[in-house]
C-alpha cells in the first residue's frame, strides 16, 4: 500500500476497511458516507473525457465526510494528471501543481474547498504524509535504501500540501 492509502502505524497492525484511516473523534452526522469512493475505469478519447468520467457521483459527494473525501481526492484515477512532473521542481518533491485544471474538471477539489473541516483534515493528513517523505528523504541523504514510499505518495504528499496553502489562503480572504 501506498502512504496514501495507509496511515503509519504498527506494522502488524490491521488496517481499517477500505484502508481508511480510523478517525477517534465522532463522525459528522450530517455525512452518512465514510469510505473512499470506488472510481470506475477512466472512459473517453481525450484527457478532458477521462477526468468528466471519473468524478464522484453528486448524491455520494455531498454525503461524503471530509476524512473520506480527502482519500478520494488522493485515489482519483487522473490525480498525475494534475502535476507538472516535465519541469524540475525548485525543491525536491515540490512540483507544480495545477489546482484550477483540478478544481475545472474534478468535482471533488469544489466541495473541499466548501468544507468547514477541510483545513483540519488536510492538516492532519499532510503530517502523515510529510513524515514519510521526510523519512525517505532521510534514508536517502543517508545512503540507506528507501523503499517504503513510491512516487505516488510523492505526488500525494505535494497535492495535499498544495490543497492545504490554497485552502488556508482562501479562508485569509474576505
Amino acid at each position: 500500500l501506498s502512504a496514501c492509502e495507509e496511515e503509519a502505524s504498527d506494522p502488524g497492525q490491521e488496517l481499517p476497511p477500505e484502508n481508511m484511516e480510523q478517525e477517534e473523534t465522532v463522525p459528522d452526522e450530517e455525512y452518512s458516507i465514510t469510505v473512499p469512493y470506488e472510481y470506475p475505469e477512466p472512459v473517453g478519447n481525450s484527457n478532458h473525457e477521462m477526468m468528466e468520467s471519473c468524478n464522484i457521483p453528486e448524491d455520494i459527494l455531498k454525503n461524503m465526510d471530509t476524512p473520506a473525501l480527502i482519500e478520494s481526492i488522493l485515489r482519483y484515477p487522473l490525480l498525475a494528471s494534475f502535476v507538472d512532473m516535465a519541469s524540475l521542481p525548485p525543491e525536491p518533491y515540490k512540483y507544480a501543481v495545477d489546482l484550477q485544471l483540478a478544481e475545472k474538471h474534478f468535482n471533488a477539489i469544489p466541495e473541499l474547498y466548501g468544507r468547514k473541516d477541510g483545513i483540519q483534515q488536510l492538516e492532519k493528513k499532510n503530517a502523515l504524509l510529510q513524515e514519510k517523505v521526510e523519512a525517505y528523504s532521510a534514508a536517502l541523504r543517508m545512503g540507506e535504501k528507501a523503499e517504503d514510499i513510491h512516487g505516488m505518495d510523492l505526488i500525494c504528499a505535494r497535492i495535499v500540501e498544495v490543497l492545504l496553502e490554497e485552502m488556508r489562503e482562501r479562508s485569509e480572504q474576505p
